[in-house]
C-alpha cells in the first residue's frame, strides 16, 4: 500500500513538472513554442498521461494558428493525438495540411498509431486514404507488424498482399517477423526465413532476432543466430548482442563482438556497453568505456556529435554527471543537445536532487531545450533511483 501511495504521489509530482514544462513554454509565446509544445506532449504520451498530452496538443495547435500554420508543427501534433488515442482528432488535424507529402506522412503516422492500438480495420482505412504509392506501403507495413505484434499472423500475410510488387512484399514479410520477435515467438519468425528470397531481408529479420535473444539473456542462442546469417549481421544488432553480453558480465565477450563492427561504427556499440555497465554498477569500467567511445567518436568525422550524445546518458548514470552535462551543453545540434540535458536532468531528479535538475533547466535560454529539461525532470521523479544513483543527491 505504501508503494502504491509513493507510485500515486510520484505520479502527480511527475504531472506537475509536465505542467511546468508546458506553462514554460507557453510563456515564450514564440514560433519555437509550438515545437516544445509537441515535444512536451510525444513525452507525455510515453509517460501514460494521454489527457494531459491532447491539451497540450490543443494548445499547440491554438499557437500554431497564429503563426499562419506549420507543416512540421501540424504533423508532429497528429502523430502525437494519434498515439493518444484519438484518431479522429488526428485525422481532423491531418486535413489542415497541404494535400502532399506532408499530409501522407500524418497519415502514415495515424496508421500506425491505430495498428498498435488494435484498430487494424481502422488502420487499413486511414491507409487507404494516402495518395503516394511509397506512403501507403510504408503504413502497411506497421500495420501488417502490429498485426503480428498482437498475435494475428493471418491477418498481417492478408495485409501483405495488398501490398504490389515482390521486393515490397518481401520487405513487408521482414516486418511481420519483427513483430512476431518484438511478441517473443522468435520461433515462428525464424519459421518465415524459407519465404525470403534475399540474403540482405534473412540478415535483417535474422538480426532483429540476435537482439530479442540477446536482451532476453540467452546470449548463447544470439551468437549463434548471428553465425547462422548469410551475410554479416547489421552493425546495430552486432553493437545490442555486445551490450547484453557487458550486461551479463561477459565484457570479454563484448569486446570480441564489437571487434567484428566496422570500426566506424564502434561508437555507439561502445557507448551501450559503457550504459550496460553503469546500470550493473561498474562505474569505473563504464567511465572508461565512455571515454574510449568519445574517442572513436572524434576519430570519425560527421559522427562526433552523434558519439558524444550517446556517451552522455552512461557517464551520468555512472556518477560523472559533471562531465554528462558540459558534454551535452556542448553539443551543435539543438534538438541533441536538448535529448542530452533531458537525460542528464532525469538522472538528478530520480536520485533527489531536483535542486540541481531545477538548476539546469533554468539555467537554458532556448525555450525548446528549457521544456525538454522539465520533461526529462518529470520522468525522473515517474522513475526510482537504481542503486548506483541514490548516491548523487
Amino acid at each position: 500500500m505504501a508503494s502504491e501511495m509513493a507510485d500515486e504521489g510520484n505520479k502527480v509530482a511527475a504531472a506537475a513538472a509536465f505542467q511546468r514544462a508546458v506553462d514554460r513554454a507557453l510563456k515564450d509565446g514564440g514560433e519555437s513554442t509550438c515545437i516544445a509544445l509537441a515535444s512536451i506532449a510525444e513525452t507525455q504520451v510515453a509517460a501514460g498521461e494521454k489527457a494531459s498530452a491532447l491539451k497540450t496538443c490543443r494548445e499547440a495547435l491554438r499557437l500554431d494558428e497564429a503563426h499562419g500554420r506549420t507543416e512540421e508543427v501540424l504533423r508532429e501534433i497528429a502523430r502525437h493525438q494519434a498515439a493518444a488515442g484519438d484518431a479522429k482528432a488526428a485525422l481532423e488535424t491531418t486535413r489542415l495540411l497541404p494535400d502532399g507529402e506532408e499530409r501522407c506522412r500524418a497519415y502514415c503516422d495515424i496508421a500506425k498509431a491505430q495498428a498498435d492500438a488494435g484498430d487494424a480495420a481502422g488502420a487499413l482505412g486511414t491507409a487507404e486514404a494516402i495518395r503516394v504509392d511509397d506512403h501507403r506501403i510504408f503504413a502497411l507495413q506497421a500495420i501488417a507488424k502490429a498485426q503480428a505484434r498482437a498475435g494475428d499472423l493471418e491477418g498481417a500475410l492478408r495485409t501483405k498482399e495488398r501490398v504490389p510488387g515482390k521486393g515490397f512484399r518481401e520487405s513487408i514479410l521482414v516486418q511481420i517477423g519483427e513483430g512476431l520477435v518484438e511478441r517473443k515467438d522468435i520461433q515462428r519468425a525464424l519459421e518465415l526465413l524459407d519465404r525470403l528470397e534475399y540474403s540482405h531481408s534473412k540478415a535483417e529479420l535474422l538480426s532483429s532476432a540476435a537482439i530479442a535473444q540477446a536482451e532476453a539473456g540467452d546470449l548463447q542462442a544470439a551468437v549463434q543466430t548471428a553465425n547462422a546469417a548469410p551475410q554479416k549481421l547489421t552493425d546495430f544488432a552486432l553493437g545490442k548482442i555486445a551490450a547484453a553480453q557487458a550486461q551479463a558480465g561477459d565484457l570479454d565477450g563484448a569486446r570480441r563482438t564489437i571487434e567484428t563492427m566496422r570500426p566506424r561504427e564502434r561508437g555507439s556499440a561502445l557507448a551501450e556497453v559503457a550504459r550496460a555497465q553503469a546500470k550493473a554498477g561498474l562505474r569505473e569500467a563504464a567511465l572508461q568505456t565512455a571515454r574510449e567511445a568519445t574517442e572513436v567518436g572524434q576519430r570519425s568525422p560527421g559522427k562526433h556529435a552523434d558519439y558524444r550524445s550517446l556517451v552522455v546518458r552512461p557517464l551520468a548514470e555512472s556518477g560523472d554527471v559533471r562531465r554528462a552535462q558540459a558534454i551535452a551543453e556542448s553539443l551543435d545540434d539543438e534538438k541533441e543537445k536538448a535529448r542530452a540535458l533531458s537525460d542528464v536532468a532525469e538522472i538528478l531528479a530520480r536520485s533527489g536532487n531536483m535542486k540541481a535538475a531545477r538548476a539546469l533547466a533554468d539555467a537554458q535560454a532556448s525555450p525548446f531545450v528549457k521544456a525538454t529539461v522539465l520533461t526529462g525532470i518529470a520522468w525522473g521523479i515517474l522513475e526510482p533511483a537504481t542503486e548506483n544513483e541514490k548516491g548523487k543527491k
